[in-house]
C-alpha cells in the first residue's frame, strides 16, 4: 500500500515507543515491520523519523530534573568543573555522530533497507557480547566521575548507530562499558546522550524531508506520534530498571535470532 491506516500508523508508533529504549534497534523494527506492512518509500522514511520524536519526548519528560542539572546558569558555569557531570560530556558525546552524520547524510540514507538492517543486527551482537565478556575494568562509578576523552569514545562508538540495525543505545552503552563504565551508569549516560543526539538527528531528517510532505499525511504523523510517545512513557521506567538487572547478553542473542528470521524472509525465496 502507498499510504498506511491510522491504524498502521498507530501500531508502528507502538513499536517505536517498546522498543526505542532497549538495545535491540528500534529503526530495525520499524523498517522490518513497515516492510512486511508494504509500507516503504519518502513517506515511510518521514514518518520513522517523527515517531522518534514522541520517545525524545518522553526521556526529555523522565530525565528533565537532571537535565537542568547540566543546562549553565551563567557564563563561568559554562566552563567545566571536575568531579560533575557537564553538558561537555554531552556536546563531546554527540561531537563525533554529528560530525559523520552531517558529512554523510545522503550515503547513510541509502542504508536503510532490510538487507543493511540485516549486518546491523549482527554487528551490534557482538559489539553487546564484546562489552560482557570482555575483561575491562569497570572504574567509573558514578557517573560524575566520566572523564572527557571517555566521553569522546563513547560519542565514536555512537557513530555505529549511523548503521541502520546496530541500534544507538546499544552502542552506547556498550561502548561506555568497553571504556569502563559500570553498567548502570553507562544507561544513564546512554539516556541523557539520547536528547541532543535524538533532537539534532530529527530535526536535520525533518528540515530536509518536510518539503515533500503532504497535508493529507499529516494525521498519520500525529496519530504514529502521539502512539510513540504514550508508549515510550510507559516503557522507559521499566527499561531502565531491566536494563540495570540483567546483562546485555539476551538482547544479543534476541538480535541474532532477529537477524537469523530476517535472513529466511529475504531469502527464503532463493
Amino acid at each position: 500500500m502507498s499510504e498506511p491506516s491510522l491504524l498502521t500508523a498507530l501500531l508502528l508508533g507502538a513499536i517505536e515507543g517498546l522498543t526505542e529504549f532497549f538495545p535491540i534497534s528500534s529503526s530495525c523494527h520499524l523498517i522490518l515491520a513497515g516492510h512486511l506492512l508494504g509500507f516503504q518509500g519518502p513517506l515511510a522514511a518521514l514518518f520513522n523519523v517523527v515517531v522518534q520524536l514522541g520517545a525524545i519526548l518522553a526521556i526529555t519528560i523522565h530525565f528533565w530534573p537532571r537535565i537542568l542539572q547540566l543546562i549553565p546558569r551563567d557564563w563561568p558555569a559554562i566552563i567545566p568543573r571536575s568531579g560533575q557531570l557537564h553538558g561537555l560530556h554531552l556536546l563531546l558525546g554527540i561531537a563525533p555522530t554529528a560530525l559523520v552524520g552531517g558529512c554523510f547524510y545522503q550515503p547513510i540514507k541509502l542504508l536503510f533497507t532490510p538487507e543493511t538492517v540485516l549486518y546491523g543486527l549482527l554487528a551490534g551482537s557482538l559489539l553487546l557480547i564484546s562489552a560482557e565478556w570482555l575483561p575491562i575494568k569497570k572504574s567509573i562509578q558514578p557517573l560524575s566521575m566520566l572523564r572527557y576523552r571517555q566521553a569522546l569514545a563513547i560519542g565514536c562508538f555512537q557513530c555505529l548507530a549511523l548503521w541502520p540495525g546496530f541500534s544507538r543505545s546499544g552502542a552506547t552503552i556498550a561502548g561506555a562499558m568497553l571504556v569502563g563504565l559500570e553498567r548502570s551508569v553507562a544507561i544513564e549516560f546512554s539516556f541523557l546522550l539520547a536528547v541532543p543526539m535524538m533532537i539534532g538527528a530529527s530535526g536535520l531528517d525533518l528540515f530536509k524531508q518536510w518539503p515533500g510532505l503532504q497535508p493529507q499525511q499529516i494525521p498519520l504523523l500525529v496519530a504514529g506520534l502521539c502512539s510513540a510517545c504514550l508508549l515510550s512513557c510507559l516503557t522507559i521506567r521499566l527499561a531502565l530498571r531491566l536494563l540495570q538487572r540483567v546483562t546485555l547478553l539476551p538482547f544479543a542473542w534476541y538480535r541474532l535470532l532477529l537477524a537469523a528470521l530476517l535472513y529466511g524472509l529475504l531469502y527464503s525465496g532463493h
